[in-house]
């Protein structure tokens, strides 16, 4: 996965936009948030055995760390994941 539409100075922390209004946010494998889907080559590979035949379905969490003043408003980002078969 790459870092976003909006990532952080040297690609530390993705963030939501809107406007000019920057929310920081990261995506984890797993539900303690202690697994980053990181980019380049810090990123965590997820291998399937399964085969292209069978579905397969990979749970995204993410965390909004506090304290981050912002003004109210719908903030969004877009990030590419890229699959290799």
């Amino acid at each position: 996965m790459d870092q976003g539409q909006n990532p952080a100075g040297g690609g530390l922390s993705r963030r939501l936009a809107a406007g000019d209004q920057r929310l920081d946010y990261e995506i984890y494998r797993d539900a303690a948030r202690t697994q980053t889907w990181s980019a380049g080559s810090s990123a965590v590979r997820y291998i399937s055995t399964a085969g292209i035949t069978s579905t397969n379905q990979l749970t995204v969490y993410g965390r909004i760390p506090p304290g981050q003043e912002v003004a109210s408003g719908t903030y969004s980002d877009i990030v590419t994941a890229t699959v290799d078969f």
